[in-house]
């Protein structure tokens, strides 16, 4: 039946979003924006269609809807709000209303039909339009005119409010909205929900209010609000009385205050506050204070938060004036602002008056640094000339007119700075140019900032040196603050060449500034290499760097270059000229203009470095010669010292001194570490270097990892085509670089205001571990052995080697010392039923439903306690039954949950007083809820012994169980509630009740614990409960001690098979591990203070012990596995690093925390083909970083090691990935494509496929029983899938063995997954021998034991998003499902195409619809390239005919679809258009020209929109690395710590930092302490 919407004429954009509750609206929308209509805030109606019983005014009162009834007036009976005359003729009644702010973009609506009852609103919409002519808007009255949707057609309903929250706030702002109702009716209430976007001052030093809500200030949270709401403060004047005013409750306690928080509307420099009073005369405040703060955290500050600075002092108020307050903090930016009265009362205003931050441009003029050059005229002429060359790589013919509408649409029909560089940077950059010279938004973080205001350069792009040996070692750290921009050794150094783009998300963000400041940076990188080794530096006022910015179509190229200071004394200048501009979107020859210009300027950009980077290396040597001499001039019988390279610099300086002095060349101008008879000093600390800047980069030789942007969020970009997973790039500390854009899963957090953009590129081949150059003797330094590295290595992009068949066999095979005989191990998963009836991917009928584990269950009880908490308090139980408008059953079930909810709340009176009073009739004290939980399992959970007792006098059934079957006694022995477990015997709990996996009350009893004690002194003997053995322990039953023997064995084989497929020592995965005892694990330690540092809880030693301490802690650490063991380095850093931050120094500190850094990095660097080592330091980093966040006072002082630490764990993540990939290609193709599970297709003959002059011996027919006969040993020691599980299960054991993050280990084995399932799809295509029937369904057996090790050992991370409580993360069912789906789709699509009959189109469309990770173009190639068997026929004619035409549909569908988005773009100088309908597929783009894009990151099949825009390639990128996100603060609180409610305490013991006797025995019988450095009392209690 057709709804009342479907009868509308006037059809507007579905545009998605959500509806919200009538209670909860104020919630959802008050605390994070402000009604952008309100009259208070000068909201007017413009016009409207009618407004005959009710005027229009009414919608925008600020104050709720009231009822006066009987009262009637000339048009009937009045009504508070606007309603029009009946039977209206059109479409819809409208009212249009001017918003009270310069503009604003929505979030969310609420219509309220408050007391319109009969006479409401069916249905409504929301039109917006932005304009300053009220006049042209009003003309348009009920016509379509400019208006855009802002909310598409709703219904509502009687004498209620209805809200709606956009799924995705406009991008567009609007000044206009036209509500629209259908078709007449009645509305009390119209509010539009969103955030003021002000119209600044173009004066950056004019002072304004930044509170005001007209600004964007935004009252987001308060103490109380009683009589007034916090809101009233923002609006603008002075109100009429005290109800628009903020007013609070009395207080009774004392030393009370109260308190609210205001976003301000932008960060600024607060000036004066003015706090009116007005109205208020008796009940203003005593005292008023004001504290601002600059957030950058996630979310929104608190009244606790750190970081909250004083800027009012508590000041005397009076009643009904304004008091003007100065700020005490004028130069300081602030993002909030908090305003506290002292003890309450009310304020009618507040206004805080400031100055927006300087621009980027200004900051840049105060250090030298100028946006044109006004010193002397460059020679723009011939270097634009240069530019303009046409390049080969772009001929007029390679670029399409196709081509170049499907680029020009999709730029323009970005919604985001990643979508823009997505679809911008392919093209531009092309694939010529090396793509390891080049990286996306790399924070410039290592080299020295041009100003000390100017934040650190970020660009979009740059170019720059790699490897970073082309440039010596030497030459790299004397100029390291000046080229290197990080301190990966994977990032390109050297850089002078910057792209800037236009930001979709943030106007204001000027992309000529930015490209001014990274042309400064550049031009730096690039005088400093002209001039190493000089004297004096040279200026030749030559532009050796170029820049790009990109805005709304418009590509613009600068040069930059360095002049000399104006004057002696002061800084060099640096000058920026425009030297090509071109409108790329205007035409295609323009397109290729601007591309021709851009790649030209990054190639002289290249031409420049390289010649300077050859100059360094030349006058590096000349310098090195000229110091050997010195050196050698020494007298022989002194032994020769050892002379580093900051010496070396010493003997260059000398040896330029003696060139221009040559009669002072005598060994007092040499330094001292090569003067005769003086002893060598210590290396000297550089006085104000960065206390976690290395002079020596932190991975000095690990040449072949990679690693990108420091601190910014995932981002994937479209590069360059596939690499094999050895030339994988690896990922920094937050992001990876993926072909497409993608949502992020919770990455760490960032400042807010500050986008950022990432990108991943493939890494280039491993390069040689030391430096071309260094056969030299480098004098100082250690020479270093090469890492060998395995010969399987690839050695280039190219080597795609595969190894050969024989020298697998005996890696599958393991020889069982035990049983004498070798085993072959199998995947422990169920086989799955094969079913080549359906096409389809989802299958749930094969998902394990069963019962819940424990720990789920109980995660799911502390989520419906915490509904119960934060849920809607329903009204009085007795208002309830006696109410003559509810039926029955509505009452019974809203006081059952009422009952629900005072039982899990321990809400004992309620509970009384509905099972006493006049609800009892409606109330079954042992019904369950829709989770299948009666009241008292509610309450024998949480721990309500009253309501507990309350409820079994009230008849409640003792032994009713929930839907696990789940008793109340056996939740209360669970969380060891003692008196309760004692309550429920004595009415008659049974404690023989069993669960559904057949645990009994018993099982919930440790022996000899707490419980059991209580409980035997009790008179009650449950299980084990309170008995003890005097002479020996019975051990364990005879089902369970079998139970252990089969753990233990399988465990064992786990051992071994790990040991033997990553080739890592038994030892190292706990074979010789012996059993911890309990005593030393479970005994009560003292809680750990974290705000804090106590005398017991941290490491005291003394500087000259660091050394032997991080030999013993890191250099010499083997992996440990037992609990107290495996975080011993964590622990030990973290406390030493407690000690000296909270009683020694900050330079023992920076000491301890670089040197640790250094050498974890050398054992990661040596062992990086060990996976035991390499998870044991990510367990332990990812531990540290926790303990590091965690520390009330460190997480401070430590922030750029966290930094650090980040990358350090995102490289070690990438280095575990390419270990697995490697092994996995061994075996991948003979175990995955060769295999052949199926026997019997050996003698299946093809088409004109013929063997001229051979001829196959016949061979007598074998016997079926013979033929079909169970594998031998030596058939099952092939290679087959079982080997490919097998590496996968040992890597998960790996990781689990070592308790790496769950959030991790996901990552990792979905990384896997992805990989597997793209090459064997590459391998597939490009390889005849497997486009055929019979071998399709050969490798989808086989694929099919890869799905059923996925949902045998399917995990789920546990991350947690936005205060859920149920973890979020994707489970490992769910990435095989959709990692693995183009490779089985096209699979499927090779079995059955050939039995499609020519005219049996249904068939062949009902089978496309089912590939929908597959494009045409793949379909058609599987086709083409099929190998037909005798007597086949293959894909017909006009099959092939009707491919070729949904191709070419699926183009054209593309194209009205962006063209219907690009339509709803306004012109230039307008505000950006309301956003359509997201399309998760969009960022692939059709131009991407060899490789498929990044795979759908939601993960599910089901919408077809998701693979409309697949992209027309052929082969998937294996190379490709999905967003990795480092474990939040709030996963890793929760996977640390005792998980929600507390209830894990044995967890949360296992990571308290402590560190065991006997390492401490270790550390003194090695360094000979004779006992502690100082008394206890120094320490006892210290505040923090």
């Amino acid at each position: 039946m057709a709804s009342f919407v479907d009868s509308i004429e006037y059809k507007l954009e579905n545009i998605p979003a959500t509806a919200v509750a009538s209670d909860v609206i104020d919630k959802t929308f008050r605390s994070s924006s402000i009604d952008l209509i309100s009259g208070t805030l000068g909201g007017k109606i413009l016009a409207f269609s009618d407004q005959w019983f009710a005027e229009a005014a009414n919608l925008l009162t600020p104050t709720a809807p009231i009822r006066q009834p009987g009262k009637m007036v000339f048009t009937g009976a009045w009504y508070d709000g606007w309603e029009t005359r009946r039977h209206n003729q059109d479409p819809f009644d409208w009212v249009i209303v001017r918003l009270g702010v310069a503009s604003g973009t929505v979030e969310g609506v609420e219509v309220d039909t408050a007391f319109f009852s009969g006479n409401h609103a069916p249905a409504i919409s929301v039109e917006g339009c932005f304009s300053d002519n009220d006049e042209e808007v009003v003309s348009w009255k009920d016509g379509r005119g400019k208006w855009e949707t802002v909310l598409g057609i709703q219904e509502c309903g009687p004498s209620q409010r209805f809200g709606w929250k956009l799924a995705e706030p406009t991008k567009k702002q609007y000044t206009h909205v036209r509500l629209n109702m259908y078709p007449d009716g009645g509305i009390a209430r119209f509010r539009l929900f969103g955030h003021a976007v002000p119209v600044f001052p173009e004066d950056k030093e004019a002072i304004f209010d930044l509170a005001a809500a007209q600004n964007g200030g935004v009252a987001i949270s308060c103490s109380d609000q009683h009589f007034g709401t916090k809101d009233n403060l923002l609006l603008p004047g002075r109100g009429k009385d005290m109800g628009d005013g903020w007013e609070t409750a009395r207080s009774r306690s004392p030393g009370h205050v109260d308190w609210t928080i205001i976003k301000l509307g932008a960060p600024g420099y607060i000036q004066d506050f003015v706090v009116d009073t007005a109205h208020f005369r008796g009940n203003f405040p005593q005292k008023v204070a004001v504290q601002g703060i600059e957030w950058k955290g996630d979310g929104e500050p608190d009244d606790k938060s750190s970081g909250w600075v004083e800027l009012v002092a508590p000041s005397k108020t009076g009643p009904d004036q304004e008091h003007k307050f100065a700020s005490s903090a004028k130069e300081a930016p602030f993002t909030h602002i908090k305003l506290i009265m002292i003890p309450d009362g009310g304020v009618k205003r507040i206004r805080a008056f400031g100055k927006r931050p300087p621009t980027l441009g200004a900051l840049l003029l105060k250090y030298n640094i100028y946006p044109a050059f006004s010193s002397q005229p460059l020679d723009l002429r011939s270097l634009q000339d240069t530019l303009a060359v046409p390049r080969p790589s772009v001929p007029p013919l390679t670029v399409s007119d196709d081509a170049y509408e499907i680029f020009r649409k999709n730029v323009r029909a970005a919604k985001n700075g990643r979508e823009l560089i997505f679809h911008l940077v392919p093209a531009l950059m092309g694939n010529e140019y090396p793509s390891n010279h080049f990286v996306f938004d790399a924070p410039f973080v290592t080299m020295d900032p041009l100003g000390d205001d100017i934040p650190a350069a970020q660009p979009d792009l740059y170019c720059g040196e790699f490897p970073h040996h082309s440039l010596h070692r030497t030459v790299r750290e004397a100029l390291a603050k000046h080229i290197n921009p990080s301190l990966s050794h994977m990032l390109p150094i050297v850089p002078n060449f910057f792209l800037e783009c236009q930001d979709l998300d943030f106007a204001e963000r000027d992309e000529k500034s930015r490209a001014q400041h990274d042309g400064a940076f550049g031009a730096r990188a690039i005088h400093s290499l002209q001039n190493y080794g000089n004297e004096e530096p040279e200026y030749d006022n030559q532009p050796y760097t170029f820049s790009a910015t990109y805005h709304e179509g418009i590509l613009v190229l600068y040069a930059h270059h360095v002049t000399k200071p104006y004057s002696e004394g002061e800084l060099p200048e640096f000058h920026m000229n425009q030297i090509y501009t071109v409108h790329i979107l205007a035409s295609r020859e323009s397109f290729i203009e601007g591309i021709t210009a851009f790649r030209n300027a990054r190639d002289e950009a290249q031409k420049h470095r390289d010649r300077f980077i050859a100059a360094a290396n030349r006058k590096r040597a000349s310098l090195q010669e000229l110091a050997d001499i010195q050196v050698k001039q020494l007298p022989n019988t002194l032994q020769r010292p050892n002379v580093g390279s900051d010496t070396l610099r010493q003997v260059t300086n000398s040896v330029q001194q003696a060139h221009s002095q040559p009669a002072a060349a005598s060994t007092a101008t040499l330094p001292q570490a090569v003067q005769p008879f003086q002893a060598m000093p210590q290396q000297p600390g550089a006085a104000n270097a960065n206390p976690f800047q290395h002079t020596t980069p932190i991975h000095s030789e690990l040449e072949n990892r990679q690693q990108v942007n420091e601190g910014s969020t995932a981002m994937p970009l479209g590069l360059p085509p596939a690499t094999s997973a050895s030339q994988r790039a690896v990922p920094s500390q937050t992001a990876t670089r993926r072909k497409r854009p993608g949502p992020s899963q919770d990455a760490p957090s960032r400042p807010s205001g500050k986008k950022t953009r990432t990108g991943r590129s493939p890494a280039p081949a491993p390069p040689p571990i030391m430096d071309a150059e260094d056969s030299n003797i480098d004098f100082g330094r250690p020479q270093r052995k090469s890492v060998i590295l395995p010969p399987d290595l690839p050695k280039s992009l190219d080597d795609r080697r595969h190894a050969p068949i024989d020298t697998l066999i005996p890696e599958t095979e393991m020889y069982d010392g035990w049983q004498g005989e070798s085993q072959f191990l199998t995947t422990p998963a169920v086989a799955k039923p094969l079913n080549f009836a359906s096409l389809s991917l989802d299958e749930p009928a094969f998902d394990n439903d069963g019962p819940k584990d424990s720990d789920t269950r109980l995660m799911e009880m502390l989520a419906a306690q915490a509904a119960h908490s934060s849920g809607p308090d329903l009204q009085d139980e007795q208002a309830i039954a006696n109410d003559d408008k509810m039926s029955d059953e509505q009452k019974r079930a809203t006081l059952q949950k009422l009952l629900n909810m005072a039982a899990s709340n321990g809400d004992v009176e309620k509970v009384q007083k509905l099972l006493d009073g006049s609800a009892k009739p409606y109330i079954d004290v042992n019904a369950t809820d829709e989770d299948g939980t009666p009241p008292l399992i509610y309450a024998s959970c949480f721990g309500h012994e009253p309501v507990v007792q309350t409820l079994v006098l009230g008849g409640a059934d003792v032994n009713k169980q929930d839907r696990n079957q789940w008793s109340p006694l056996m939740w209360a022995m669970t969380n060891r509630h003692k008196g309760i477990a004692k309550l429920l015997l004595d009415n008659g709990a049974s404690s023989d009740q069993k669960t559904s996996s057949g645990r009994t009350a018993a099982d919930f009893v440790p022996p000899d614990s707490e419980m059991s004690t209580y409980l035997h002194t009790a008179g009650y003997t449950i299980g084990s409960a309170g008995v003890v053995d005097d002479f020996y322990s019975p051990g364990l039953s005879q089902d369970r001690f079998e139970e252990e023997i089969m753990e233990n064995e399988m465990r064992r084989r786990l051992m071994m098979e790990s040991a033997r497929d990553l080739e890592v020592d038994l030892g190292n995965v706990g074979m010789d591990d012996q059993p911890e005892s309990a005593d030393e694990f479970e005994e009560e330690q003292q809680e750990f203070d974290w705000s804090r540092c106590l005398h017991d809880q941290m490491f005291v030693f003394q500087e000259h012990e660091l050394d032997r301490i991080l030999d013993i802690v890191i250099t010499h650490m083997t992996p440990q596995r037992s609990p107290t063991q495996k975080p011993v380095p964590a622990n030990m850093i973290f406390l030493s690093a407690r000690y000296a931050h909270y009683h020694s120094s900050t330079e023992l500190l920076e000491r301890l925390l670089i040197t640790a850094m250094d050498r974890i990095n050398d054992v990661v660097e040596r062992y990086q083909w060990d996976m035991t080592i390499l998870a044991f330091w990510l367990s332990n980093a990812t531990l540290l970083l926790h303990y590091l966040k965690k520390d009330a006072g460190l997480v401070e002082a430590t922030s750029e090691f966290q930094a650090h630490l980040a990358e350090l764990i995102n490289e070690i993540f990438i280095l575990i990935v390419r270990d697995a990939e490697r092994r996995l290609d061994k075996v991948l193709d003979v175990a995955m494509l060769d295999h052949e599970i199926i026997p019997g297709f050996e003698d299946i003959q093809f088409q004109n496929e013929w063997k001229i002059f051979k001829r196959k011996p016949t061979v007598k027919e074998e016997p079926l029983e013979k033929r079909f006969r169970p594998p031998s040993p030596k058939q099952r020691a092939k290679p087959a899938p079982r080997n490919v599980t097998s590496l996968l299960s040992s890597t998960l054991f790996v990781l689990d063995l070592y308790d790496v993050h769950s959030v991790i280990t996901s990552q990792i084995i979905s990384q896997l997954i992805y990989w597997i399932g793209a090459e064997l799809f590459n391998r597939i295509m490009s390889n005849r021998k497997y486009l055929a029937r019979t071998k399709a369904m050969q490798i989808r057996m086989n694929i099919s034991i890869l799905e059923d090790w996925a949902r045998t050992n399917n995990r789920q991370a546990e991350h947690y998003e936005a205060g859920e409580m149920k973890s979020s993360g994707e489970t490992t069912a769910d990435a095989a499902r959709h990692h693995l789906a183009p490779v089985i789709q096209m699979l499927q699509w090779i079995q059955c195409f050939s039995s499609l009959a020519s005219n049996d189109l249904e068939a062949l469309v009902g089978t496309l619809q089912q590939l929908k990770r597959l494009t045409p173009q793949q379909l058609i190639h599987a086709a083409s390239h099929y190998r037909l068997e005798v007597g086949e026929k293959g894909l017909t004619k006009s099959a092939l005919k009707y491919l070729q035409a949904i191709q070419k549909e699926a183009a054209l569908k593309r194209d009205r679809r962006r063209s219907r988005a690009t339509s709803l773009v306004s012109a230039p100088d307008s505000s950006p258009a309301t956003p359509v309908k997201k399309n998760q597929a969009q960022g692939n783009g059709a131009d991407t020209p060899s490789v498929q894009g990044t795979p759908n990151a939601k993960g599910t099949d089901g919408a077809d929109e998701d693979y409309d825009d697949a992209p027309e390639n052929l082969l998937l990128d294996p190379a490709l690395m999905l967003p990795f996100s480092l474990p939040s603060v709030t996963d890793m609180l929760i996977s640390y710590g005792a998980g929600f409610g507390g209830v894990n305490r044995e967890r949360e013991r296992k990571y308290i930092p402590t560190v065991p006797p006997e390492f401490l025995e270790k550390l003194e019988l090695n360094g000979g302490r004779k006992g502690p450095m100082f008394g206890e009392k120094d320490w006892e209690n210290e505040e923090v």
